[in-house]
């Protein structure tokens, strides 16, 4: 995702169609499929496939902006690390949920300028807004996963519901 942010002119660049998908292709041998987890290569072979191509279209000469280089030598160290491989093959992990999960985090910290007992509390409202919705997203939902209507504001619903049910006692 960082080399397609250095593509010159996106937009009307003709070879960003084939840039991205190679792209892609240098980290995951197979893409998840049908349940199946998908398959990513080993670091040395990541690390060959990206020089290669980052060369290839370095040699076009218009494909990539100035800025480029840096964001390669990025990820080869990320590479390095691995950081963009699973440990693992065999269990399923599911990155975009958890870069979303960081894009989260991340917003919370920058927007919300606040103290710690406060950050606390958004905090938790943060996780259970993420776990209500995985948990109404389900096809079996718990009775009270349903009654919150996808909401995480479950003290208001908590609420509303009891003094629903006060006022049908009430009659």
């Amino acid at each position: 995702a960082k080399y397609a942010t250095v593509i010159l002119n996106p937009s009307k660049n003709p070879h960003q169609k084939e840039v991205v998908p190679e792209i892609s292709a240098c980290i995951l041998k197979k893409h998840t499929e049908g349940g199946n987890p998908a398959k990513y290569w080993d670091r040395n072979e990541q690390k060959m496939r990206l020089t290669s191509m980052f060369e290839k279209w370095a040699c076009e000469g218009t494909v990539w902006s100035a800025g480029a280089r840096r964001v390669h030598e990025e990820q080869l160290k990320h590479i390095q690390k691995g950081c963009l491989k699973r440990q693992w093959q065999e269990i399923q992990t599911d990155g975009s949920h958890v870069e979303g999960s960081h894009k989260g985090w991340n917003s919370l910290q920058r927007v919300h300028t606040s103290g710690i007992v406060t950050f606390t509390g958004l905090c938790h409202d943060f996780i259970l807004q993420q776990n209500i919705h995985i948990s109404f997203s389900r096809v079996r939902k718990l009775d009270f996963v349903a009654s919150t209507h996808g909401s995480h504001h479950v003290h208001l619903i908590d609420r509303i519901t009891k003094q629903f049910n006060n006022l049908r006692l009430k009659e």
